[in-house]
């Protein structure tokens, strides 16, 4: 009978313990991973609001965990909640993590699909502050110059003497 009692413990606490990202972008009842949102149907706001996923991943967000952030946000756009939402915040999210490139990629599939016009200009506006920054970069890839007027090359004053 212990084992019994020690065994449903043992279920009930792997359920708890299991992240929320790894159970995809689906909500869990009596125990079974059940999909939201139906195929080929889109997401709505309050769907989207209402899955634990998302907030999670919105909560990772806030507190900069944005590696974390990507991986909850990117489960949820394969998982179902493919949505203009989520695109954003995977580029936020890539951007913040000097991921340029994908976070362009994503800015302008909001910005190619959305139908909020806040959102659209958040994108786009986005995609602009990259643009900027990857033509305003002054990083050559010279590596380290801090040693240079130490070894006593170029400037002068860095002459060897001699002794005798």
């Amino acid at each position: 009978m212990n084992i019994n009692k020690l065994l449903s413990f043992l279920v009930l606490l792997v359920i708890f313990l299991v992240p929320l990202c790894d159970a995809g972008a689906k909500q869990i009842k009596g125990g079974v991973a059940v999909s939201t949102v139906k195929k080929g149907g889109k997401p709505t706001r309050a769907m989207l609001n209402a899955n634990p996923m998302y907030k999670e991943a919105v909560a990772f967000f806030q507190k900069k965990n944005y590696a974390g952030a990507l991986t909850c946000f990117q489960s949820l756009d394969s998982n179902g909640f493919c949505c203009d939402m989520v695109h954003y915040y995977i580029g936020q999210c890539y951007q913040n993590t000097n991921q340029t490139v994908a976070a362009q990629q994503h800015y302008d599939w909001v910005v190619e699909k959305t139908k909020d016009p806040t959102l659209r200009s958040y994108a786009d506006y986005a995609n602009q502050t990259i643009a900027y920054y990857s033509n305003h970069r002054t990083y050559a890839g010279q590596g380290n110059n801090f040693d240079r007027g130490s070894r006593g090359g170029g400037g002068g004053g860095g002459r060897r003497v001699g002794f005798g």
